[in-house]
């Protein structure tokens, strides 16, 4: 089963894919979405020229391309086929056979596990709320509800077991869902494991130390505008105009138009002072407030096993910041039976490809019951060869029928 939210500002339906086998999992996987600013913006050609539109238009058309339907009002995906439980691995393409289909969760479902991707609540709508990036806590709930769904529909098909499997800010969903599964009245039945890698904890640490880290210079950023439009939705206290430069509100209505591709690529060259008039909105009482009350933050027991996958050259979730909450969560739990598999040099998206090798067989472990020891333990995963090595890349797979 898998809860993926790696979705464009459209509203994406949740990705199933039932083999024979009938264990399951949750994903979530790093999902980029924003709410319109309320910010009054110059006009966006005053501050875009024709090379930074030409970038724009490009990131965006690769964007477009990868979303499962450009318009969710006519997509009959919902209803479920008849004959559901003959479809193999890839079937399901609501695009038609020849298009191209998402494929986030291909290794898991190809290693026979039912694999199941609800979405986050308010993802892409237009709900006064909206999409409330980064809210950990919410975001957990969204897993089990999800779980909850597919159990009333194909439970038959599906064992009593699962884990969850989530990157960056799917990491942090997995992350919290451990820590909401350990409250007796939230608890769901059969989670045996854990798998939470890059997690994006706390954006109150991780934005400031992004700023530091670029020292004046361009800061590479879409992640923290996301942030702050969703936060705004929350707390009336908090209004986007106040903070934004007026570069970034021109380019707001742009950039939620797509991903974090097109959202990095008009805001990534900026620096700090270019982004913000005012980065005051980190400290205000309110946001203190949501990372606690809607991310989620701060030291809560894990109710299963628990593998944590980290690069040390992640350039977005840093390796320190998610040691802090790692450390303290074992210093508060000392009995908790989690695993940090650290990857030398390796950057965000590399570290969860790399892992791979060693989180599927972490995974069948814990489907077949394998003892885990108590207690927090750290494992460096050195590289097979010094001679060549990515330490970052970006790629797309789409799944063509035949």
């Amino acid at each position: 089963m898998i809860d993926n939210g790696d979705t464009p500002q459209d509203k994406e339906q949740a990705e199933v894919s039932l083999p024979t086998a009938a264990r399951h999992f949750l994903l979530g996987l790093l999902a980029i979405t924003g709410a319109q600013a309320q910010a009054s913006a110059l006009n966006f050609r005053d501050n875009c020229d024709f090379a930074c539109e030409a970038a724009y238009r490009a990131s965006f058309a690769i964007d477009l391309r990868s979303r499962v339907n450009v318009d969710l009002s006519i997509d009959p995906f919902y209803a479920n086929p008849a004959n559901l439980s003959n479809f193999a691995v890839g079937d399901v393409n609501p695009q038609g056979k020849d298009k191209p289909f998402r494929t986030g969760p291909f290794a898991l479902a190809q290693a026979g596990y039912a694999v199941i991707a609800p979405d986050y609540a308010g993802q892409g709508s237009d709900i006064p709320q909206g999409f409330m990036y980064e809210s950990g806590a919410l975001h957990a709930a969204d897993v089990v509800h999800g779980l909850h769904a597919a159990r009333q529909v194909i439970g038959q098909q599906l064992s009593d077991d699962w884990v969850v499997v989530g990157h960056s800010k799917g990491g942090l969903t997995a992350w919290r869902t451990n820590e909401r599964e350990a409250k007796a009245d939230k608890k769901t039945k059969g989670l045996v494991g854990v798998v939470s890698v890059a997690p994006a904890l706390r954006p109150l640490k991780l934005i400031p130390e992004s700023f530091r880290r670029a020292n004046g210079g361009p800061l590479g950023d879409v992640v923290s505008i996301i942030v702050l439009q969703a936060i705004s939705k929350l707390y009336p206290s908090i209004k986007v105009e106040d903070y934004v430069s007026d570069i970034v509100a021109s380019r707001i209505p742009a950039s939620n138009l797509g991903c974090l591709r097109t959202g990095g690529t008009i805001f990534g060259s900026l620096t700090e002072t270019q982004l913000y008039k005012n980065t005051s909105w980190l400290t205000h009482p309110d946001v203190v407030d949501w990372q606690e009350r809607y991310n989620g933050a701060g030291l809560h027991q894990w109710a299963a096993p628990m593998l944590v996958v980290q690069g040390m050259g992640d350039t977005l979730t840093y390796i320190e910041t998610m040691m802090e909450d790692f450390d303290a969560t074992c210093k508060a739990f000392p009995d908790s039976p989690a695993q940090l598999y650290v990857y030398p040099e390796l950057n965000h998206d590399p570290a969860f490809q790399a892992s791979q090798a060693d989180y599927l067989p972490w995974i069948a472990d814990r489907f077949n019951k394998v003892p885990v020891a108590t207690g927090c333990s750290k494992k460096t995963i050195e590289p097979a060869t010094k001679t060549h090595s990515l330490t970052q890349q970006s790629w797309e797979a789409y799944l063509l029928g035949g």
